[in-house]
């Protein structure tokens, strides 16, 4: 279910609510458990271009369905079209709504969650109105939020983090680190003692700052990789030395930085993946105000829009392991699961894609 909610987020779908999920009772037939869930999503494709996403994700995913049989059995993914919009429609390939829908509590329960005054189109009532009304006896266990957090180490081992100053970088990390219980790596920016000054005057200071940065950066990186031979997540990536020097210092100096930058870089371990959190910039000085550093508090615009086109450049070109660019605008992963379960959706989708190729249709 983790593998298909990545494998439904794509370019002509937007997922903007989840449920929870709920275990459940097997439907008139003798089986384990079920897990059922509800995604409410926002798309350009038609009901029956929809149907066929859907049927190709379970294909993707290892689902044959069958035409010999009509009964009640167990599966490995099942993606119903319950609703779309208002319409009604009745055909031999689709019928909308869902002809039980009101019948199944696994069905109600997650619905009433996202969706509670939505008005079924045929029967005028509301998705509550019908769970109250409902004469299915079967109980839905409501499970964590937390149960849909997607095993994205289980691809990755080492996953660094990127984004422009203020982009939440460490926040995200900490959190990563902390739900997969692996090691983390923080970027000792305080230790730079000519950062404050860079700040103050950068044309004078440029050089010594991101000097400082790039030593220190393979230093640490370096000595942790050393001695660490389990899984990691990191708030920075030794590109980022390059990225600042290539906007910081004039070509001269960087092209003499970048060859000690590349000569540096042959010793760091190269993350399995790169994430880049895409972020406004006015999201990025709201988020440099609250954590309130001193000598960030003068950055101008003009310099967090410049940063952001070099990262952008740096994102375009290809590398031995996948940079992903995921916009964070308007998200809180901070304080909202959901927000973080996109993230972390972003993250485990790569690997998702690379172990489930698209079948051929049938």
């Amino acid at each position: 279910m983790q593998k298909a909610l990545c494998l439904v987020e794509q370019e002509s779908i937007t997922i903007e609510r989840c449920s929870s999920l709920y275990e459940t009772p097997p439907w008139r037939f003798e089986s384990m458990p079920f897990y059922n869930a509800i995604v409410v999503i926002k798309t350009s494709l038609s009901p029956f271009e929809l149907l066929e996403e859907l049927l190709k994700i379970e294909r993707q995913l290892g689902r044959i369905r069958s035409t010999e049989s009509k009964d009640y059995k167990a599966r490995t993914l099942d993606l119903d079209l319950l609703l779309y919009n208002e319409e009604i429609l009745k055909s031999p390939k689709l019928t909308l709504p869902h002809p039980r829908l009101h019948l199944r509590n696994f069905v109600l329960d997650p619905l009433v969650e996202v969706a509670p005054e939505r008005l079924h189109p045929e029967l005028g009532k509301t998705m509550m109105q019908l769970r109250k009304a409902s004469e299915d006896i079967a109980t839905c266990v409501k499970l964590p939020f937390k149960n849909w957090t997607p095993p994205i180490f289980d691809f990755f081992s080492y996953i660094a983090l990127e984004g422009n100053i203020g982009a939440g970088k460490t926040t995200l990390t900490k959190k990563v680190a902390s739900r997969f219980g692996v090691s983390k790596i923080h970027e000792q920016f305080s230790k730079n003692p000519h950062l404050i000054d860079f700040y103050e005057n950068p044309d004078i200071h440029a050089l010594a700052v991101e000097s400082f940065f790039l030593q220190d950066r393979a230093q640490q990186l370096s000595q942790f990789w050393k001695n660490h031979k389990g899984k990691a997540v990191a708030d920075y990536s030794f590109d980022k030395s390059l990225i600042f020097a290539s906007q910081t210092l004039e070509l001269s100096l960087f092209n003499s930085f970048q060859h000690t930058f590349k000569v540096a870089q042959k010793s760091i371990p190269t993350p399995d993946l790169i994430l880049y959190l895409d972020t406004p910039v006015d999201q990025l000085h709201q988020q440099i105000r609250r954590r309130g550093r001193s000598f960030e508090q003068t950055i101008e615009t003009s310099y967090l829009n410049a940063l952001e086109k070099k990262y952008k450049q740096w994102c375009s070109v290809p590398s031995e392991y996948p940079k992903v660019i995921l916009s964070t605008k308007g998200i809180d992963f901070e304080a909202n699961e959901a927000d973080f379960q996109y993230v972390l959706r972003a993250i485990f989708r790569i690997g998702v894609l690379r172990t489930h190729p698209t079948p051929p249709l049938q």
